[in-house]
């Protein structure tokens, strides 16, 4: 049984409006700024950014909403955490809510508050801060401590770009515009169950001069990429019911060319087939001695209809030789 054409050009239709109601929900970042992890009584700030409308943020800790008022710069909403102690550490979300609604939540970012014990390490770059783009960038953060291992941060990030060994450099080839930010490092040695941590580094802006064609081609993510193939299969899958369904239509007959024949046939009437129809014989009378009654019977019966328009009867060729 081949489903009607219509129902599955709106199912279709259907797919595609959610897909694009699920692609134009709002969605959250956070991240720390700055990253790493905070010594007590040191501070950090939760950023969380939205491209949304008609709502605001509301900052949760371990489930738990944090009385904190966000400072509103444009989208994001920035909570600061000053003088920081244990009982600040922790994974903190953003809920972006309207009345009652949760619109959007974002990822969880950790707090992690601890005694610094070893030295600030140094970040360096080459071939420098500001950089043609497509150019190769070297990164090294380096510590005196030879077993420590290092975190290089790039601000706006959930996490850490990369975990690197001291004095281990971090190549980022070809940079371009989203390669610019803000980077540190910080780093850490294992003591026992639990690890040591050092400050931060001093950060280091990096900037990238030209490729703006390449602002354009990053706006295709592979999100919108996965999107777009969805749309093409469902319009391929469309055209091709469309196709089988006129392929499978039965062939229409051609138009007879002139008029179309009459069904009326004229029969000539005789005085035994209007006998037969319960009607008098043509030259007699209801109730007459004529041929339409039979001898010691009772009348034929009048035909209720209305009166059959007499015809004069033609004499067969027998019936002239007959009377000759």
């Amino acid at each position: 049984m081949m489903v009607p054409v219509t129902q599955v050009l709106a199912f279709g239709a259907w797919l595609v409006a959610q897909s694009m109601a699920t692609a134009s929900g709002p969605t959250i970042s956070i991240f720390l700024k700055p990253p790493g992890t905070i010594p007590p009584g040191g501070s950090t700030t939760i950023c969380c950014s939205c491209k949304c409308d008609n709502g605001h943020f509301v900052l949760f800790r371990v489930g738990r909403r944090v009385d904190i008022q966000p400072r509103l710069r444009g989208g994001t909403a920035e909570f600061s955490i000053s003088k920081a102690t244990q009982g600040d550490a922790g994974g903190y979300n953003c809920h972006y809510v309207a009345g009652d609604t949760v619109l959007a939540r974002s990822e969880t970012v950790e707090v992690l508050v601890t005694e610094f014990r070893l030295p600030e390490p140094v970040l360096s770059v080459w071939p420098g801060h500001d950089v043609e783009a497509g150019e190769d960038v070297v990164f090294r953060c380096t510590i005196t401590h030879p077993e420590a291992g290092c975190y290089l941060y790039l601000e706006g990030w959930l996490t850490e770009l990369k975990f690197l060994s001291n004095g281990a450099d971090y190549k980022l080839s070809g940079v371009h515009k989203g390669s610019e930010g803000r980077y540190s490092c910080q780093c850490r040695v294992a003591k026992g169950a639990s690890f040591e941590w050092s400050a931060v580094s001093k950060p280091l802006d990096l900037m990238v001069r030209g490729d703006t064609l390449d602002l354009m081609v990053r706006d295709y993510t592979w999100t919108n990429v996965v999107r777009l193939a969805l749309g093409a299969g469902v319009l391929l899958l469309l055209g091709l019911i469309v196709a089988e369904a006129v392929c499978a239509a039965p062939p229409r007959l051609p138009e007879p060319e002139g008029p179309a024949p009459s069904l009326y046939v004229e029969l000539p009437l005789t005085g035994t087939s209007m006998g037969a129809l319960g009607l008098p014989a043509p030259g007699s009378t209801p109730g007459g001695g004529g041929p339409g009654r039979q001898e010691g019977g009772s009348p034929p019966s009048v035909c209720p209809c209305p009166p059959v328009p007499h015809r004069e009867q033609r004499p067969t060729p027998g019936e002239v030789g007959g009377a000759e």
